[in-house]
C-alpha cells in the first residue's frame, strides 16, 4: 500500500512582532521559491510546532463587557458597559457591574451580588418591568441596541440567558438571580487562522455573520489553541505532542507566502486593549512551522529523512 512519506522538512520560525500594521491584524510573510516548492506528483504539508503569546489581553473586554436593562413597558433599552480590564475574582468582578448599573440615574439602587457557594450573581433593585437582556443575535437589531451589543458573549460572564433570535429574552431567573455559574472569561481558546484552505472543516457557528446551522463547511482555522487560565500573566502555549495534530495540506505545489492571524472562536480579531495595540506589536505571537515535502511511496523500516532549520525573524 502506498503512503505519503516525508522526504524532506524544514523549521520555519516566525516572529509577527512586526509582521502586522494599523490596517490589518494579519501577518504576511513570504517565503523563497527554491526551498518550499515541490514537483510532479509530490505533495507540501505545513504543521504547527510551538506556539507562543505573551499574555496582553483582557478577559473582560469588547466582547462581553455589554449587556441591557429592558424596559418592557415602552421596550426602551439601557446599555450597560463593563468597564475593561483583567478580573481576577468574581467579588471583584460583580462590583465592576454594580458600579456599571449605577452610572445610570434610573438604576442607582440596583445592586449585583456574587454567591460563592453558587457561583451565581444576583441582581437586587432592578426598576419595575425591568429585565436584563443579553444579546447574541444575527436577526435584525432593534432600536436602542448598538450593533457592538447586538452579538456578545455577555451573558457567558453573567451566567445568564441569551437572546439569539429577534425577541428579547429575560437573562435572569426568579429573584433576579442568574440562572447558571458566572464566568471571569469568555473567550477559552485562541483560533490561528491562514489564507489556505486546506481541506480543515468547522461549523458555522464559528463564524460571526454566517448564519447558525447543523452542517460543516471548509475552514481557514489552522489551529485551536486553549487558554487554561484567562487571568494568568503567563504566556499562552502550545507545544505539539509529536503527532502535528495541526496541519495544512495545501493543494499548490509551493508555498510563496501565508498570512496567519489570531480570533476569538465567533472570528473576530482579538481585542486591543488600547489603540495601535497590533501595529506596535503589543499582540505579537511566536510560531514555528513544519514545512514537509512528500512523496509517494511504500514506507520501510530504515527510510530517512532529511530536515533543517530556517528562521524567518521579521519576514517582510
Amino acid at each position: 500500500m502506498t503512503t505519503k512519506l516525508v522526504k524532506s522538512s524544514r523549521n520555519v520560525f516566525i516572529d509577527t512582532d512586526t509582521l502586522t500594521n494599523e490596517s490589518s491584524a494579519k501577518t504576511h510573510v513570504l517565503f523563497p521559491a527554491h526551498p518550499f516548492s515541490v514537483c510532479c506528483s509530490d505533495t507540501i504539508r505545513i504543521s504547527l510546532l510551538q506556539f507562543v503569546m505573551p499574555r496582553r489581553i483582557y478577559n473582560i473586554n469588547v466582547i462581553n463587557k455589554v449587556f441591557y436593562v429592558r424596559d418592557t413597558s415602552v421596550d426602551t433599552y439601557t446599555e450597560i458597559v463593563i468597564a475593561e480590564g483583567v478580573y481576577d475574582t468574581f467579588a471583584v468582578l460583580a462590583t465592576a457591574i454594580q458600579t456599571a448599573l449605577r452610572l445610570h440615574t434610573a438604576l442607582a439602587s440596583t445592586t449585583c451580588s456574587f454567591d460563592a457557594v453558587t457561583r451565581r450573581l444576583t441582581f437586587g433593585s432592578l426598576p419595575t418591568n425591568n429585565i436584563i437582556v443579553c444579546w447574541q443575535s444575527r436577526a435584525t437589531r432593534p432600536t436602542g441596541v448598538s450593533a457592538t451589543g447586538f452579538f456578545q458573549q455577555t451573558h457567558e460572564i453573567l451566567g445568564a440567558r441569551p437572546s439569539r433570535g429577534a425577541v428579547p429574552v429575560n437573562a435572569l431567573g426568579a429573584g433576579g438571580v442568574a440562572p447558571y455559574p458566572a464566568s471571569l472569561a469568555s473567550i477559552h481558546s485562541i483560533y490561528l487562522r491562514t489564507n489556505i484552505m486546506s481541506g480543515n472543516y468547522q461549523s458555522t457557528g464559528h463564524e460571526r455573520f454566517l448564519p447558525n446551522g447543523n452542517q460543516v463547511i471548509e475552514s481557514q482555522i489552522f489551529a485551536r489553541i486553549p487558554v487554561d487560565d484567562p487571568v494568568s500573566i503567563n504566556p499562552i502555549i502550545f507545544q505539539d505532542n509529536g503527532n502535528e495534530i495541526f496541519q495544512i495540506n495545501p493543494h499548490s505545489k509551493s508555498l510563496d507566502s501565508l498570512d496567519l492571524w489570531l480570533t476569538d472562536e465567533f472570528g473576530r480579531s482579538l481585542s486591543e486593549v488600547s489603540p495601535q495595540q497590533y501595529e506596535d506589536g503589543m499582540l505579537n505571537y511566536t510560531v514555528t512551522l513544519r514545512f514537509a515535502h512528500l512523496i509517494e511511496g511504500i514506507s520501510k523500516p530504515g527510510f530517512k529523512t532529511s530536515s533543517e532549520n530556517i528562521v524567518t525573524n521579521k519576514l517582510y
